[in-house]
């Protein structure tokens, strides 16, 4: 969900104005933005605690996990300094968060 609201972010104002209803257009931009905020930080929680279930050594969940969580932490920080700019980039960082957070997925459970 995260990825798809991320993607679809630039033109959430846009496609409710043209009456396009996705569901970043029906969340509006702000809600989407900590949508997308929410989805992210509860995949990565996911990950560490599948980690921590299913690994003995969990370092690479727990890293991807953080890497994620910092990730989301450097886009609200940034949206409140420009949020047109933050929602225009944030598909990348959330897109690039989530490989990551599959490959400590992967490698928890392969352990």
């Amino acid at each position: 969900i995260a990825v798809h609201l991320a993607q679809s972010l630039p033109d959430a104002v846009r496609d409710r104005a043209e009456g396009v209803r996705g569901l970043a257009a029906l969340l509006g931009p702000v809600r989407a933005f900590w949508a997308i905020c929410l989805a992210t930080t509860m995949a990565a929680v996911e990950v560490a605690i599948i980690g921590m279930v299913f690994d003995k050594r969990p370092g690479a969940a727990l890293l991807a996990a953080f890497v994620c969580i910092v990730a989301v932490a450097f886009a609200i920080v940034a949206r409140r300094r420009d949020a047109e700019v933050v929602e225009r980039r944030l598909f990348p960082l959330i897109a690039g968060g989530t490989i990551v957070l599959g490959f400590g997925l992967v490698v928890a459970i392969a352990a």
